[in-house]
C-alpha cells in the first residue's frame, strides 16, 4: 500500500513537472529578413526614407524581447528568386506572397536544411566537413557561415511586405496663408512561418498571414511637413498592429505559472527579459479534462501587471499582478497573455450643459453623445493607473427667444490627465484637464437664405467616474464631468458665405454632466488616434 502510494505521488510530481513545461513560455529563435517587401508598383514608388522608417519601426515593433534573432541581409541569395518574382508582378495579395515565398525562399531553406542534416548524419562525414559544406553554402548566398547556422536552428521565419500605398495632399489657401492637409494610407502585413522537423526532414508551414491597414492623417502650414507627419502616424500604428497581432499568435504568448497567491495578487517568475510591461493582461486557468476525455484549458478571470522584475540581473525576480475578474486561484495555475493596444476607446450618451441667463432667451441641449481615447501612460512612466485622455461629445442644441425656437449643435474637446484606481472588477477615476467648446444655431430667414450663429469658448473640464470589468476587453460604468467655461460673442454668417457684425449674448457651458459609457480595449485600429489629434493642431502659421 506504501508503495503504492509513493509511486502516485512521483507519477502526479512528474505530471506536475510535465505540465510545467509545456506551460511555461520559452524562448523562440527567430530568422527574418531586414527589409521590407514591396508587393505592388505603388509600394515601389515609395520613397528611400518611407521605405527605411517603415522597416525600422516594423522591426522595432515585432522583434520582442521574448525572442532570439537572425537577420538575413537584404542582398542575401536566399532572397534573389523571390525578389525577382515580385519585383515581376504589378500587383500581389497577401495569399500571393505566402504562396511565392514558399515556391522560393522557403524552398531553399528547406532544402539547405535537408542537405545539412543529411551531412549531420552520415557516419562518413565528420564535423569539419560539414563545417566546410555550411561555409561554402553561405559563401554563394552572400551571409556568413554562423548566420546560415542559425537559420538551421530557428524555429521560426517572419517577413514584414506592403502592398498598398497611397498620399493625397490638399491645399487650402485663405488670407494669403495656406494650409496644407495630408492623407497616407499603408496597406500591408507581415507573414510567419515555422520550421518543423518530421521523419528527419524540413517542413515550414505557415503559422500567421496577418494583413493590416493605417491611414495617417495631419494639417500643416508646410506641405512636406504635413506629408511626412501623416506618413509616420500611418507606418507608427501599422508597426503597433503588426506587434499585437505577433503577440498573439499562440506559439508566442508568454506562459509561465502563478508562484504566489496573496487575496487577488499573484507573483509570477516572468519580467523584464521577456519584455512585460506594467498593465499587460493575463489570463488566468488550468487545463482540465472534459466529459469527452480532451484536454481544455478552463479560464478563471485576468490580471493586469502591476510590478516588474528585473530577471535581466536576478533570474528568480518574481513580477506582480492584481485581480480583476478573480476566481478560485491558486499557485500552479497558468497565466496566459492577452495583448492588446495601450489604449482604451470610451463611448458614451448622455446629457452636457450649455445655458444663457439672456432675459427672453432660453439656450439648452437635450442629448449628447460623446467618444474618448485613454492613452496608457505605463509603458513611458512605468507606474500603473496613469491615463492622458483626449475625447469630445456631440449634442443638440435650442435657442429659443419669445417669437420662435431655432436648432442646432453644441460640441466640446478635452485634454486631461486620468488617475484609476483598481478594487477588483470595479475602477473608479478622476480627471482633470482644459477643454474647447462650441455651439451653432441655423435662423432659416427665407427659403433661400439662413444665418448661422458661432459661439465658441476655451475652459477647463473635472471630472470622474465608476466602471464595472465585463471581461478581459470590455467595461461599463458612468461619468460624471463638471465642465467650465463661457463667451459673450457670437459670430454671424448665412450659407452664402457672407459675414455680418458680431452678436452678444451670454453663453455658458458651466454645469454637470452625467454619461453612461462603454469602455473597449481594441488589438488593432485602422489609425492612431493620439497622432491624428497632435498632427491635425498646428498653432505657427506661415504666410505663402
Amino acid at each position: 500500500m506504501r508503495k503504492g502510494f509513493q509511486i502516485a505521488c512521483l507519477l502526479l510530481f512528474t505530471w506536475g513537472i510535465i505540465s510545467a513545461q509545456q506551460t511555461d513560455y520559452t524562448r523562440k529563435s527567430i530568422t527574418f529578413l531586414d527589409a521590407i517587401i514591396l508587393a505592388n508598383p505603388e509600394a515601389r514608388d515609395m520613397s528611400l526614407r518611407q521605405i527605411d522608417y517603415t522597416r525600422g519601426v516594423t522591426k522595432q515593433a515585432v522583434q520582442l524581447a521574448r525572442f532570439d534573432y537572425n537577420p538575413i541581409p537584404a542582398g542575401s541569395g536566399l532572397l534573389s528568386k523571390f525578389t525577382r518574382k515580385v519585383n515581376n508582378r504589378s500587383t500581389m495579395s497577401m495569399d500571393a506572397i505566402a504562396e511565392t515565398l514558399n515556391m522560393t525562399f522557403v524552398a531553399e531553406i528547406i532544402a539547405i536544411i535537408d542537405e545539412n542534416a543529411e551531412k549531420r548524419a552520415s557516419e562518413l562525414v565528420d564535423e569539419a566537413a560539414r563545417m566546410s559544406f555550411v561555409a561554402t553554402k553561405a559563401k554563394d548566398l552572400g551571409i556568413s557561415a554562423e548566420n546560415l547556422e542559425k537559420v538551421f536552428n530557428s524555429g521560426y521565419i517572419y517577413l514584414p511586405f506592403i502592398n498598398g500605398f497611397s498620399e493625397n495632399l490638399e491645399a487650402k489657401k485663405e488670407d494669403k496663408v495656406v494650409e496644407y492637409t495630408s492623407t497616407v494610407t499603408i496597406s500591408g502585413g507581415i507573414l510567419w512561418f515555422k520550421i518543423d522537423y518530421i521523419d528527419g526532414r524540413a517542413h515550414v508551414r505557415p503559422l500567421l498571414q496577418k494583413e493590416t491597414s493605417s491611414t495617417g492623417f495631419s494639417n500643416r502650414h508646410n506641405a512636406k511637413e504635413a506629408e511626412w507627419l501623416a506618413f509616420k502616424a500611418a507606418a507608427d500604428n501599422y508597426a503597433n498592429n503588426l506587434e499585437v497581432a505577433t503577440k498573439d499568435i499562440e506559439d508566442f504568448k508568454l506562459k509561465t505559472q502563478v508562484l504566489e497567491v496573496n487575496g487577488a495578487k499573484i507573483g509570477f517568475n516572468m519580467g523584464r527579459k521577456e519584455g512585460l510591461h506594467i498593465d499587460d493582461r493575463f489570463i488566468l486557468g488550468e487545463t482540465i479534462q472534459n466529459a469527452d476525455g480532451e484536454l481544455t484549458f478552463k479560464k478563471d478571470g485576468f490580471a493586469r501587471v502591476s510590478s516588474i522584475g528585473d530577471n535581466l540581473v536576478n533570474p528568480g525576480a518574481m513580477s506582480y499582478a492584481y485581480g480583476v475578474l478573480v476566481g478560485e486561484w491558486a499557485p500552479g495555475m497558468s497565466l496566459i497573455e492577452y495583448p492588446t493596444l495601450s489604449l482604451d476607446l470610451y463611448f458614451m450618451v448622455g446629457q452636457i450643459p450649455l445655458s444663457t441667463d439672456e432675459t427672453y432667451y432660453t439656450l439648452e441641449s437635450a442629448i449628447a453623445i460623446g467618444g474618448e481615447i485613454t492613452y496608457n501612460l505605463s509603458r513611458i512612466i512605468e507606474k500603473s493607473h496613469w491615463y492622458l485622455t483626449a475625447g469630445g461629445t456631440l449634442g443638440s442644441a435650442e435657442l429659443t427667444d419669445s417669437y420662435d425656437s431655432y436648432l442646432g449643435g453644441t460640441a466640446s474637446v478635452n485634454f486631461a490627465v486620468m488617475r484609476r484606481v483598481q478594487m477588483r472588477r470595479f475602477d473608479a477615476y478622476a480627471k482633470a484637464g482644459v477643454a474647447y467648446f462650441a455651439t451653432t444655431i441655423n435662423e432659416e430667414w427665407s427659403d433661400d437664405l439662413t444665418y448661422i450663429y458661432d459661439n465658441e469658448a476655451l475652459g477647463a473640464v473635472l471630472g470622474g467616474g465608476l466602471n464595472m470589468t465585463l471581461s478581459i476587453d470590455l467595461a461599463l460604468g458612468f461619468r460624471y464631468s463638471y465642465y467650465m467655461g463661457g463667451s459673450d460673442v457670437w459670430t454671424v454668417t448665412d450659407d452664402n458665405d457672407n459675414s455680418y457684425d458680431d452678436r452678444q449674448m451670454n453663453t455658458s457651458y458651466t454645469g454637470g454632466s452625467i454619461m453612461l459609457q462603454v469602455i473597449y480595449t481594441p488589438k488593432a485600429l485602422g489609425f492612431n488616434p493620439m497622432a491624428l489629434l497632435g498632427n491635425l493642431t498646428d498653432l505657427t502659421p506661415t504666410q505663402d
